[in-house]
């Protein structure tokens, strides 16, 4: 259920990243976005781990 949060989080971001046009709301986004996406890493590590 994570994992799909975590897609979905990051595939909303994409998209709003490429809707605004104010620079310093698109570095916010950014940045948000990169955290998802080390947080989709992360929790694929511990997965396999698990594994």
């Amino acid at each position: 259920m994570q994992d799909f949060i975590r897609r979905r989080n990051i595939k909303l971001l994409q998209e709003a990243i490429e809707k605004e046009r104010d620079q310093s709301k698109r570095l916010v986004l950014e940045r948000l976005l990169a955290d998802q996406q080390r947080l989709d890493i992360s929790g694929k590590r511990a997965q396999a781990a698990e594994d």
